[in-house]
């Protein structure tokens, strides 16, 4: 009669279970703990733009509850500050920001998601001098524009005098007297002289000629013909010679 040890029996099958249902138990644990590490990182939103004029520059403050990280650099043709907050959302400020003060034009906002995400401030300068400065205050990120004169070229084309225009040109002899009267829009400035003893001169100063015909016959006792000329250089005048 052969006599069974159940004490050795069960035992065998007790750590067999256990060998078993162990390692089972192990990986639960460790996907547990691999699911609670995959987080999602915090994406600010921006929340306020405000901007303050000072008596020297234009200060545009930024804020989204927690200290801003940013870079920034400038760019010509046209001239204009560009600042990237990077994790961070534009939230509600997707439109063009008119600003038309001091030395800033507008703030152009543009976010990117991939392969990261970042918020672009396009701030549009009326003056390639003006440096700005950024610093951060608590928690506002303060962007200072100094005020700066518009710069104005030095190619604009010189502005024209205004001239006193020659109307007309009236010649009256009586008996021995000879006259001739030279009607303008303003007072006449003028230069009387005698060339070659035989011709009278007169120069209307800073004027312009509409008479016409430019040759006048008189043939008068004392004046054949008048002529009329245009000079523009050195200076602007009307020229009037008498032939006596």
């Amino acid at each position: 009669m052969k006599i069974i040890n159940f004490k050795r029996a069960v035992c065998a099958v007790l750590i067999a279970l256990f060998f078993v249902v162990y390692p089972s138990m192990g990986k639960n644990v460790n996907a547990a703990e691999q699911t609670g590490n995959i987080q999602t990182p915090d994406v600010q939103v921006l929340r306020v733009i405000d901007i303050v004029e000072l008596p020297a520059s234009i200060q545009i403050l930024l804020e989204a509850g927690n200290s801003l990280k940013y870079t920034s650099f400038i760019l010509m043709d046209p001239p204009r500050l560009v600042v990237d907050l990077p994790g961070v959302s534009l939230g509600e400020f997707t439109k063009s920001i008119i600003v038309g003060k001091g030395s800033v034009i507008q703030i152009d906002p543009v976010e990117t998601t991939a392969p990261v995400r970042i918020a672009r401030l396009n701030i549009k300068l009326s003056n390639e001098n003006a440096v700005p400065q950024i610093f951060s205050k608590s928690n506002v990120l303060i962007i200072d524009v100094p005020t700066m004169t518009p710069v104005q070229s030095d190619n604009k084309a010189p502005v024209k005098p205004q001239l006193n225009m020659v109307r007309e040109l009236i010649f009256n002899e009586s008996g021995n007297k000879d006259s001739f009267k030279i009607i303008a829009d303003n007072i006449i400035n003028a230069d009387t002289f005698i060339v070659d003893g035989d011709k009278l001169v007169v120069d209307v100063k800073d004027a312009d000629n509409s008479i016409k015909p430019f040759e006048n016959v008189v043939d008068s006792k004392l004046i054949s013909k008048i002529r009329i000329g245009v000079h523009t250089a050195p200076s602007n005048k009307v020229r009037f010679v008498a032939d006596l």
